[in-house]
C-alpha cells in the first residue's frame, strides 16, 4: 500500500513522503499518517487527486504541509518523522 503511493509520488516528482504517528511504533495501527512535503501545490494536489490509499486498511491519512511550514513549525522534528523509501 505505502510502495504504491511511493510511486505515484515519485512519478509525479517533487513531494517529500514521510511517516510519522503510531505507524511507527504500532504494528497494528488504526491509520497511517503520512506528510506530504511540497513547494508546488500542484504536485500535492495530483497525489490528492491520485485516490490510491482510500482503498487500504487501516486507512493512509495525508498531511500536506510546505517545506517552510515544516520548518517554521518544526512538525517533523516534534513528531519523529521518518522519510518512507
Amino acid at each position: 500500500m505505502l510502495g504504491e503511493l511511493r510511486r505515484t509520488a515519485a512519478k509525479i516528482g517533487g513531494l517529500e513522503l514521510l511517516l510519522f504517528g503510531s505507524a511507527q511504533h504500532s504494528t497494528t495501527p488504526r491509520d497511517i499518517d503520512v506528510l506530504v512535503l511540497y513547494d508546488d501545490p500542484l504536485k500535492l494536489s495530483a497525489l490528492v487527486e491520485a485516490d490510491i490509499w482510500e482503498l487500504y486498511e487501516p486507512p493512509i491519512d495525508l498531511i500536506g504541509m510546505t517545506r517552510s511550514e515544516d520548518s517554521e513549525l518544526e512538525f517533523t522534528a516534534e513528531t519523529g518523522a521518518t522519510p518512507l523509501y
